[in-house]
């Protein structure tokens, strides 16, 4: 049953008739952070998220902003969440609402996640993504992850292959990244992340990075003109019992004429 339901989700986001388009963001997926703290069941959790950016499009400079604020409450073994986020772009502000879970699969995890673009000035109106992860062979895992999202002009199709690693409390992660939006040719990427152990499990060091095209999706070009790199290092670590907090750094370029540079911070406290 659970297999069918999985076929159905799936099949879902490959023939929906909903519109949608935007880009992959390599850049979020390299900054990811899971939780320290074990989610049991009858606890509140909180998580917030903020990102500082100096960005260069050509000459002209301007900052982009992005805070994030999720909810997570655990029933039954899942985790469902909703989560609120900000976006700002050269003073522009956008907010998006989304809605998820973590759904346990026996040894296989489900991730389902819909949301909503609010005052829309150039975020998604709308955005359905799945990620599937599973056992591959022993301490190898795969995970495939798949995306759709409406934008004012156009549809965009997002699908991202790839496997986690784990050595100890330390793991590798490597994502291969196809993007098709519409009315343009499909774009190729990659990403890889390092998460290393420290302190008895109390402190992670992270670092990571991201080559391919069409990886912020700046201009409207094709992606043979929109090819770039992304670096990114950061670290978690358990302040307490109930409290987590993370730090980072992050540096991309894209061409023609784009350089973001961004640090971000967050926590994860538990009620």
């Amino acid at each position: 049953m659970k297999r069918f339901l999985f076929f159905i989700l799936i099949s879902f986001f490959f023939f929906s008739h909903l519109s949608f388009a935007g880009q992959l963001n390599p850049e979020k997926k390299l900054k990811e952070w899971g939780p320290f703290i074990s989610r049991q069941q009858g606890n509140v959790y909180a998580e917030s998220e903020y990102e500082y950016g100096w960005v260069s499009i050509g000459p002209r400079k301007t900052n982009w902003k992005w805070l994030s604020n999720t909810v997570l409450y655990p029933v039954r073994g899942q985790l469902p969440y909703i989560q609120i986020n900000y976006h700002q772009r050269d003073r522009v502000d956008d907010y998006t609402l989304d809605f998820g879970s973590y759904l346990n699969l026996k040894n296989s995890t489900l991730q389902i996640e819909n949301g909503f673009g609010m005052n829309i000035d150039y975020i998604y109106k709308y955005h359905l993504t799945l990620n599937y992860e599973h056992p591959l062979y022993k301490h190898l895992r795969g995970n495939q992850g798949l995306r759709y999202l409406h934008y004012t002009a156009g549809d965009t199709y997002l699908m991202s292959p790839g496997f986690i690693y784990y050595f100890g409390n330390h793991d590798i992660t490597a994502s291969y990244n196809i993007v098709e939006t519409e009315a343009r040719r499909v774009a190729h990427s990659g990403t890889v992340r390092l998460r290393y152990s420290l302190v008895s499990d109390r402190l992670h060091v992270s670092c990571g990075a991201g080559l391919g095209q069409r990886l912020y999706d700046i201009y409207p070009l094709n992606p043979s003109k929109q090819s770039g790199f992304l670096l990114f290092a950061g670290l978690d670590m358990r302040v307490f019992q109930n409290l987590r907090g993370n730090v980072g750094y992050a540096y991309g370029e894209e061409n023609p004429n784009f350089i973001k540079r961004s640090i971000n911070a967050g926590f994860s406290f538990k009620f």
